[in-house]
């Protein structure tokens, strides 16, 4: 007889249960109920959500950061609606990229971080590339981890945008030091004011007229030797003036009596300083005014100029001074000028002509006076060249060349760095007992120090000690100093015009729906 086959004893284990096959294990049965449980609670949820539409945020990732939460339960004030047309099996199966195309353009314009960048592109440059939402109220979309810059910095020659910028830098433990537009041009520094700081913070400083400020009234009613008197004294009528950082930096909220409107230019209140301003700040000692001159034998007082004239306007305004001057003091001169103004248009007759040719060799001597061959300290604010050079060859002042923001392409807030002194971020600008040993240099060159990111990396690193002292733990993320938005422009910020929407709401109810 041959041998039992196993698969006769595995079959008669179910002898008279033929259909087992039909009744669900223990497995099964929970699959079915946590099946039906979840159809339970997901029509539950629509209905209450179809119900309650005000409670829709329980279809959210999560709430929105505070400057958007007005539309935490308005997704399309955001993101794209769905639709029928452009859709594509591929599509199909990468729903999940849907949530990255958004409307951000609606309010933010968004200029592109460089050249050639599609920022309405999802997930290629758009804004939820980077800026990602529904993380809470108070969580912020512009502080952003350093990870978001360096994932290109890192080696920047492998993406876009080389060429102006650091092609290798993964943290700010790594950054180069900083450089100005013209370094980074290989070109040095062409400074066009004569200017020292050792000179101007050393106490002894006076003033040279009878006030804080010294007017074209004063020049009139100043007597020809009052004015080298002060000079050579050396003593104002409110003794030695020391002069502070602040007496010429000053923040928007830190104007000195007297400004105006036409005098000060409004900028962020603590990021920069408002631009140096002759009427300001110069003209208290250094009054632009052509020295004392002799007319028919008498001598003329100083005569006040405006500042910021070139010497081809240089002569016309001196002649209307003049003018004016010589018919105050002898009215019978009146017949040879019909009415004087800013230029000096004397009658055609002898008489006439004659006073012009005479005025004229007194405006030429005032003229050579304010703009000698070689600066010289011979007259009332020694002339324009004390502070300014002249190109001689075009017959201009040159410019000054001192820019309000030396690194454009970084933020850097001043207010909030007070409590350090000036010098220690730029060196040689203090008196002349703590200025660097060596000849006086008029034509400083830019006051940083040879590292300028080592002394910021002294606050501005990871926690740590040196020479038993703390050293770091302050902030030092990308996103501190760069702004990502407009790189070929980065001072414009959100309210310049690059950075505007293109249709603004008409009213605050389509704003906050989102329209």
């Amino acid at each position: 007889m041959p041998p039992r086959s196993p698969s006769r004893d595995r079959a008669d284990r179910h002898a008279g249960d033929r259909q087992y096959f039909h009744r669900p294990t223990g497995v099964e049965r929970w699959k079915w109920r946590l099946a039906a449980v979840a159809v339970v609670l997901a029509g539950g949820w629509a209905a209450a959500g179809f119900l309650r539409p005000a409670s829709g945020y329980r279809y959210s990732h999560g709430p929105l950061t505070s400057p958007h939460a007005a539309w935490d339960q308005n997704c399309e004030a955001c993101h794209k609606p769905a639709s029928d047309t452009g859709v594509s099996l591929a599509g199909l199966f990468r729903a999940d990229r849907r949530w990255l195309d958004l409307t951000c353009e609606q309010c933010h314009k968004g200029p592109p971080h460089y050249r050639g960048q599609d920022v309405t592109v999802a997930g290629a440059g758009g804004c939820a590339s980077c800026h990602h939402d529904h993380q809470g109220r108070d969580h912020s979309l512009v502080r952003l981890s350093d990870a978001h810059c360096t994932n290109c910095h890192a080696d920047l020659g492998a993406h876009a945008g080389t060429g102006r910028v650091a092609g290798a830098v993964s943290s700010f433990a790594t950054h180069p030091n900083f450089r100005t537009p013209e370094e980074k041009a290989g070109k040095a520094h062409a400074r066009g004011l004569k200017f020292s700081h050792a000179v101007h913070m050393t106490a002894g400083m006076t003033y040279p007229g009878g006030g804080n400020t010294f007017t074209a009234e004063d020049l009139k009613r100043t007597a020809p030797d009052d004015w080298r008197r002060y000079v050579a004294a050396g003593v104002g009528p409110k003794g030695e003036v020391k002069l502070e950082c602040v007496s010429c930096h000053r923040f928007d909220g830190g104007n000195p009596a007297g400004a105006t409107v036409a005098t000060v230019l409004p900028r962020s209140a603590g990021d920069y300083f408002l631009p140096i301003n002759y009427d300001l700040h110069c003209k208290a000692c250094h009054p632009t005014a052509a020295p004392c001159r002799t007319f028919n034998g008498s001598v003329l007082p100083p005569v006040a100029v405006p500042h910021r004239v070139q010497p081809d306007q240089l002569s016309r305004a001196l002649e209307g001074e003049y003018a004016r001057l010589l018919l105050d003091r002898d009215t019978r001169l009146k017949a040879l000028v019909p009415v004087p103004g800013e230029r000096f248009d004397p009658r055609p007759t002898p008489e006439g002509k004659a006073f012009a040719g005479q005025l004229r060799e007194v405006v030429a001597g005032a003229v050579a006076d304010l703009l000698p061959n070689s600066p010289r300290p011979d007259g009332p604010g020694e002339g324009c060249l004390k502070c300014h050079d002249l190109d001689r060859g075009a017959g201009r002042i040159a410019a000054t060349n001192i820019p309000t923001v030396w690194f454009p392409a970084a933020t850097f807030n001043h207010a909030a760095h007070k409590a350090t002194a000036c010098a220690a971020c730029h060196p040689g600008t203090g008196p002349a007992a703590s200025a660097p040993a060596g000849p006086l240099v008029e034509k400083e060159p830019p006051h940083f120090g040879a590292s300028i990111v080592a002394d910021c990396r002294t606050c501005h690193a990871a926690a740590g000690t040196e020479d038993g002292h703390p050293v770091g733990g302050v902030r030092h993320g990308c996103t501190d100093c760069h702004r990502y938005h407009n790189g070929d422009h980065p001072l414009q910020g959100r309210g310049a015009p690059a950075r505007a929407p293109a249709e603004p709401r008409a009213s605050f109810a389509d704003f906050l729906r989102g329209r």
